[in-house]
């Protein structure tokens, strides 16, 4: 409980005419004691860390932020030796009733309260103003050893940013705008740096935002791919405030180390995590290795070579695609060195032992995930030429920004070969075997393709199929034959009380380890005793996000996700899954067309007849299982077929 200023006493009727103005003396002194107390808390403790936390729609609709806030406070953390100063804003609704939707506070955090000392001169938490003020008021008025910084909400990585202030549009921080808040701060004009940076947020673990942060600070620690709706374990508080050592470092260690143990000990979903943290001394190493490697492919992809690097492009272990249209183009700059291996060995190798200096420690489940992550376009050519201008004036590598533009230029141009898949009716080799061939110029720019399996829908227009599955697994040999093997499978969602209902799954990821599949949900849930800022009646869509692996052959649910509604800014809110709720998957239903020749029509001229599966409601927990298709269903098998500059191609169907 917050301490009361005075105590109310009992005033004697007589009293001499002096005693009003020597109390009111005092507490005029007392009063300003508790201003200097407020602001100056204790002196020079080890570390103060400063959490700019922009609550957005993550606060508004599911209190995610007031939840770590509470966490922090009952984290244990030795106050005598470590400050926690929020700066808060950014949400249309708070969840914590100490807390105004309607200002950007700083608040002092104590285990037993808030205390707010300050308000920002602006409620629009994505001003580089904003920032700096808070870093100011931080550093003015609570001396430390050393300062770490976390910046709290959604992610976009370099080209989209950081942050989505809800109460202004989800207005963003560019990277520029976080270099003009760092370099602003007082802190930076007396020549002194956080002891590190890190991002509670989705995707910002990337050279770009490192190379943004270098000159500010000494670690950053960030994710690479998405974070889930809990994001960090802020038990690492009391860890690093029981220890001695407050290095950027020994922190770094800690936070990524307990984000581990709470994702594996996960009681509902384990879902794919990946945390690491950087050593920014080393960021100007790992650039001068890429330009170096950039300079020796720059001359081959004006060469005539843009299919070839394409190729390894395509294969690059790649983050933030949460379904078959939502691409970041952020990749792995690790897994790149080492697509790339084969053309540039020299190269590669230097690329790789740099990124592996600079990574302090990581955890992972997530395969061919190494702690730093790059912008490459490749997938997302509909936003391609915005986000290239924007990536131009983040202040990156010149030499790497020209190239991925030149790049780019190619990805968009005109067709570099002639396909006519529509021509192409799949060869059946064996029981499930199927293989088309290329002629050597669509070998050559052939990039991957997916194998779908498709079971007619009685009782519909004619010709209408719904989709089962879909696969990459298929590999093109030395003489140009494309081979996949349709296993004739589909997945079945159920739970404890014995309910089923089929599923339309799409695949979202293929390695050597697992592959991961998405099927679509429609979700409602009526609830009487819902509090007046939820609803009682919810719906909507979400996600449920399958691994299949030797462990788990017939799939285990990893995680169930809704979208924010915001366009390209990344989700990180899992989807709570009620008693009572009513499940419906998604039936992925298309009726596919020919023309008067009969070769069918690209995929995108399919008449779209998509539904919902009759579904159940929840009992208990939900599961997955894979089941045979039934033998006397009415199939057809058909290849998808990307070429190196991204365009798809259908081939005719076989049944």
């Amino acid at each position: 409980m917050k301490k009361r200023i005075y105590e109310e006493g009992h005033i004697q009727n007589k009293i001499w005419i002096f005693v009003p103005a020597v109390c009111a003396g005092f507490v005029l002194l007392f009063l300003l004691w508790n201003v200097q107390r407020q602001a100056h808390p204790s002196e020079n403790q080890k570390q103060v860390i400063m959490i700019y936390m922009v609550g957005s729609d993550l606060e508004s609709e599911r209190g995610l932020a007031s939840a770590d806030i509470r966490e922090i406070q009952e984290s244990g953390f030795d106050e005598e030796q470590l400050q926690i100063i929020i700066c808060t804003g950014g949400a249309a609704y708070w969840w914590n009733d100490s807390i105004s939707a309607d200002e950007c506070a700083v608040l002092e955090v104590h285990a037993d309260e808030l205390r707010k000392v300050h308000i920002l001169n602006t409620d629009n938490m994505a001003e580089p103003a904003a920032v700096t003020e808070f870093m100011d008021y931080v550093y003015e008025n609570y001396e430390a050893d050393s300062y770490g910084m976390i910046l709290w909400d959604h992610g976009g990585g370099a080209v989209i940013g950081y942050g989505g202030d809800e109460n202004h549009s989800y207005d963003m921080l560019s990277l520029y705008q976080l270099k003009e808040a760092f370099a602003d701060s007082r802190m930076t004009a007396e020549g002194k740096k956080l002891e590190w940076i890190g991002f509670d947020a989705c995707l910002m673990g990337m050279l770009e935002v490192a190379n943004t942060c270098a000159p500010y600070a000494d670690y950053l620690v960030a994710s690479e791919g998405m974070t889930s709706e809990a994001g960090w374990d802020y038990s690492f508080l009391k860890r690093i405030s029981d220890g001695t050592d407050f290095s950027g470092e020994a922190a770094g260690q800690e936070i990524v180390e307990t984000y581990r143990e709470y994702y594996t000990a996960s009681e509902n979903y384990a879902p794919e995590y990946t945390l690491a943290c950087m050593e920014l001394s080393q960021t100007e190493q790992v650039i001068d290795s890429l330009e170096s490697f950039i300079c020796i492919a720059e001359p081959d992809l004006k060469g005539g070579s843009y299919s070839a690097l394409a190729k390894e492009r395509d294969q690059t272990k790649a983050f933030g695609r949460t379904d078959t249209s939502v691409n970041y183009d952020i990749v792995d700059l690790y897994d790149l060195a080492e697509q790339f291996a084969e053309l540039y060995p020299q190269e590669a190798v230097a690329l790789r032992e740099a990124v592996a200096r600079m990574v302090v420690c990581e955890e992972t489940n997530v395969a061919d995930a190494h702690g730093i992550a790059i912008y490459f376009p490749y997938d997302n050519k509909e936003d391609i030429s915005d986000w290239l201008e924007e990536y131009s004036q983040i202040g990156f590598s010149d030499t790497y920004v020209e190239f991925v533009k030149e790049f780019a230029e190619m990805l968009t141009g005109d067709t570099m070969t002639n396909w006519n898949m529509a021509e192409t009716v799949p060869v059946k080799d064996g029981e499930n075997e199927y293989s088309i061939s290329f002629t050597p110029e669509q070998a050559e720019h052939y990039a991957h393709a997916t194998f779908s399996t498709w079971e007619s829908v009685k009782d519909w227009e004619e010709g209408c199929y719904v989709m089962w599955m879909d696969s990459s697994d298929a590999a093109l040999d030395e003489n140009g034959t494309l081979w996949a093997i349709a296993e004739e499978k589909r997945f079945i969602l159920c739970d404890d009380a014995g309910h089923r209902v089929s599923c339309s799954a799409t695949e979202l990821e293929r390695n050597e380890t697992y592959a991961t599949y998405g099927i679509g949900l429609y979700l409602s849930y009526t609830n009487e005793d819902a509090s007046d800022h939820d609803l009682k009646y919810k719906s909507g869509w979400a996600t449920v996000y399958i691994r299949v692996d030797e462990e788990n052959p017939d799939g285990v649910i990893t995680g169930i996700y809704e979208g924010t509604g915001m366009d390209m800014i990344p989700g990180r809110m899992s989807c709570e899954l009620e008693q009572g709720m009513e499940i419906n998957t998604f039936a992925f239903i298309r009726q596919i067309t020919f023309d008067d020749n009969g070769k069918v029509l690209p995929f995108e001229e399919w008449k779209m007849q998509s539904s919902v599966f009759t579904g159940f409601e929840l009992e208990g927990d939900l599961s997955v299982s894979m089941v045979d298709i039934e033998e006397d269903a009415e199939l057809l098998h058909v290849f998808f077929v990307s070429d190196t500059q991204g365009n798809v191609y259908t081939t005719n169907c076989i049944e």
